[in-house]
């Protein structure tokens, strides 16, 4: 992988800020460790890692950039957008809208969206009957094992227990394990 060598250059002296080298090392957790992660989170990363690198600073964009590029990736749950996909629909740079998304929201585009995924499987599974894969399938979870992994570790208990949990069902007690509270 040719940013490995330049992360090794830059931990030399020879590249840019230790904010680039923060990026790389958060890509190469993601790249050693693919299923906890999804593609908009590592696409995110890469342009912000690129912006690092060349120096270039970003463009200050308005609170109603953030609030349509929100919008977007909630009305396109169910077809998980690529960050190329969301800045096209926003007329942006897709190093643009990571790098500001972040600076603004205090998190990446792609971990908002899981977040935004999680609560909706949340939702689902308090007000319907339907089946875990169904409710995977409309949150946009490659599948009902991915969408597993992230109610987990959204909420901390799985999307059966979190089903049982609040809908007070008295005949399947859940796990002595507490529900987290909903991050927003």
């Amino acid at each position: 992988m040719p940013w490995i060598c330049t992360l090794n250059s830059c931990a030399a002296g020879a590249g840019p800020t230790s904010s680039a080298l923060a990026f790389g090392a958060q890509i190469r957790y993601m790249l050693e460790y693919p299923g906890a992660h999804n593609a908009l989170e590592l696409e995110g990363l890469a342009a912000e890692f690129a912006l690092a690198y060349l120096g270039r600073p970003p463009a200050r964009l308005s609170s109603t950039w953030i609030d349509r590029a929100k919008d977007y990736v909630r009305a396109s749950l169910d077809a998980s957008p690529s960050l190329g996909a969301i800045a096209a629909e926003l007329g942006l740079h897709p190093s643009h809208v990571a790098r500001e998304f972040r600076r603004q929201t205090g998190t990446t585009v792609g971990t908002w969206a899981r977040r935004v995924r999680c609560a909706e499987a949340a939702r689902l599974l308090t007000e319907t009957d339907e089946r875990l894969v169904t409710i995977a399938s409309r949150c946009g979870f490659a599948d009902q094992s991915h969408m597993g992994r992230a109610v987990r570790a959204f909420l901390g208990v799985t999307p059966q227990e979190y089903r049982l949990a609040t809908r007070g069902d008295q005949s399947r007690r859940v796990p002595e394990r507490s529900v987290r509270r909903q991050r927003g």
